[in-house]
C-alpha cells in the first residue's frame, strides 16, 4: 500500500513537472506564447482543487520518502539511490522560494503572478533566486527521472517504448532552460515597453505588501524542515543503538554473514561486497533479487503486498522470497 501510494504521488508530481517544463520551453517562441500555453498545459492545477491535490501529493511523497530512509536498516546505498536520496532532501529548500511566490503568494495577495513578473524577479530583481530556481529544476528532474526509471524498467511495455522515451529526459529540461533564457532576453529587450512594464510593476507593488509575510513563512517552514530532518536522524541513531538480537545468514556453500536483526539479505550482501542482482534497487518490484530459502524460513518477516505481487508475477514457489 505504501509503495503504491509513493509511486502514485510520484507519477502525479512528475506529470506536473513535465508539463511545467514544456510550458517553459514555449519561451523559445516568445514570452506571449509561454503565457498563452499556460492555461492549456497547467490549467489542471491552476484551480483550488488541482492545487490542493498537488500539494497533498507533494507532502505525501516527501513524507514517505523520509519515512523510507528512517526505516532503512542500513545506509549502504547504491550510488544511484544515494544521489536520489540527497537530491530528494534538497528539493524542499531549493524550491521553497518559488512555492511561496507562486502557490502561497496568490492566496495571500489575490494576484496570480505572470511569467513576465516571475522572470523579471529572476532576471532583474533577485538573480540569485533565478540561479536557485535553475538548480532546483535540475535537481527535481534528475530525482524524478531516476525514480521513474526504477519503476518503468520492470513494466512489460517498457521494452517496446523505452527507446522513444529516453531522449525526452534530456530534451525537456534543456528546452525549458533555453525557454527561460530566451524569454528573459525578450523581457530585457522590452524593458522600456510601457504596457509590459506597468503589468510587472503592478504585480511587484502588490507583492511588496506581502513580501515580509511570505519570507517569514518561508523561514519558518525551512526551520521546521531542518528540525524534522534532525529529529529523523536522531531517532534513527537511537533505534540503531538499541540492542538487537544477532542473526546469521549464508548463501549456499558460503561462510555465514552475522549481523544484528534488521537488514535484509540484499543489504547484507552489499555490506559484505557480495554481488546480488537487483534491477529495481531493492524496492521489491522486479523480482531479480529472488532467492530460494533452504532453511530458517519460519524466522523471516511476513510478506508484504509488494513482495506478494512480485512473487506471484514471476510464479515463484513457496520457498522463494525476495532478498
Amino acid at each position: 500500500m505504501i509503495s503504491r501510494l509513493r509511486i502514485t504521488t510520484g507519477l502525479i508530481l512528475f506529470f506536473f513537472v513535465f508539463f511545467h517544463l514544456v510550458n517553459l520551453s514555449f519561451g523559445l517562441v516568445s514570452l506571449q506564447a509561454m503565457e498563452e500555453a499556460r492555461p492549456i498545459l497547467m490549467g489542471l492545477w491552476s484551480n483550488p482543487l488541482g492545487g490542493a491535490v498537488l500539494l497533498l501529493c507533494l507532502l505525501i511523497h516527501c513524507g514517505l520518502g523520509l519515512w523510507s530512509l528512517f526505516k532503512r536498516t542500513s545506509f549502504r546505498l547504491t550510488a544511484g539511490d544515494l544521489v536520489q536520496a540527497l537530491l530528494g532532501i534538497a528539493i524542499i529548500p531549493l524550491l521553497l522560494p518559488h512555492l511561496m511566490a507562486t502557490a502561497i503568494g496568490p492566496v495571500i495577495s489575490g494576484v496570480q503572478p505572470t511569467f513576465s513578473w516571475i522572470l523579471a524577479v529572476y532576471w532583474f530583481y533577485s538573480p540569485e533566486l533565478g540561479l536557485q530556481q535553475v538548480l532546483a529544476l535540475m535537481v527535481i528532474w534528475i530525482h524524478a527521472c531516476y525514480g521513474l526509471f526504477l519503476w518503468v524498467q520492470v513494466q512489460d511495455w517498457w521494452g517496446r517504448f523505452g527507446s522513444l522515451v529516453y531522449p525526452l529526459a534530456l530534451v525537456v529540461p534543456v528546452a525549458a532552460l533555453l525557454g527561460m533564457v530566451e524569454a528573459g532576453k525578450e523581457l530585457y529587450e522590452r524593458r522600456d515597453d510601457p504596457v509590459l512594464l506597468q503589468a510587472v510593476e503592478q504585480t511587484s507593488t502588490i507583492y511588496d505588501g506581502v513580501a515580509d509575510s511570505l519570507w517569514t513563512a518561508h523561514d519558518t517552514l525551512l526551520i521546521l524542515y531542518a528540525l524534522l530532518l534532525a529529529g529523523l536522524i536522531l531517532a534513527r541513531l537511537i533505534v540503531a543503538a538499541r540492542g538487537r538480537r544477532k542473526v546469521s545468514v549464508s548463501y549456499d556453500g558460503n561462510p555465514p554473514l552475522s549481523t544484528g536483526s534488521g537488514p535484509n539479505l540484499l543489504e547484507l550482501a552489499r555490506a559484505d561486497g557480495i554481488l546480488h542482482a537487483s534491477i529495481c534497487g531493492g524496492r521489491g518490484r522486479c523480482g531479480s533479487c529472488a532467492v530460494r530459502v533452504l532453511s530458517g524460513a519460519d524466522h523471516l518477516g511476513a510478506i508484504d503486498d509488494t513482495e506478494r505481487a512480485t512473487l506471484a508475477r514471476i510464479s515463484a514457489g513457496s520457498d522463494i522470497r525476495l532478498a
